[in-house]
C-alpha cells in the first residue's frame, strides 16, 4: 500500500495548490472530480502566485516552484490538520524554476529557464 509523507497508511490525499482556494472550492471539486474509493479532495497550501512544480522531500515537506517570484518554497503541515502551517524560502533569486527533483534525500535539483 503506497503512502505520502505526513499521511495515514490507509489514507491518501489528493492535495491542490490554488492562488485563491478555499475548504468550500475543494468540497465543490469533490464532487466534480472522480476520484477512486478512499481519496479526496483538500487544500494544503492556497496564496502561492502560480506553483508549476511540486515535489515530497524525505522529511516530508513540500516544495514548489513559483517561477514568477523566482522561489521555491517549502510548506510543512506541523500541526497534523493536512494543510500547511508553516511555509519558509528554500531558495530565492532564480531564473523562472520550474522543475524539481532530488537525487538523493539532502540533494535538490532545480531547473531553469
Amino acid at each position: 500500500m503506497a503512502t505520502w509523507p505526513g499521511q495515514a497508511l490507509a489514507t491518501f490525499t489528493l492535495a491542490f495548490l490554488a492562488l485563491a482556494a478555499s475548504p468550500a472550492w475543494a468540497a465543490e471539486m469533490e464532487g466534480a472530480i472522480a476520484l477512486p474509493p478512499g481519496f479526496h479532495i483538500a487544500v494544503f497550501a492556497s496564496g502561492l502566485s502560480a506553483p508549476r512544480f511540486m515535489a515530497w522531500s524525505a522529511r516530508g515537506d513540500l516544495l514548489v516552484s513559483l517561477p514568477r517570484r523566482g522561489q521555491v518554497v517549502g510548506l510543512r503541515d506541523t500541526s497534523g490538520t493536512g494543510q500547511a502551517d508553516r511555509r519558509w524560502v528554500v531558495a530565492d533569486g532564480l531564473n523562472l524554476p520550474h522543475g524539481l527533483a532530488f537525487r538523493d534525500p539532502g540533494t535538490l535539483y532545480v531547473a531553469e529557464t
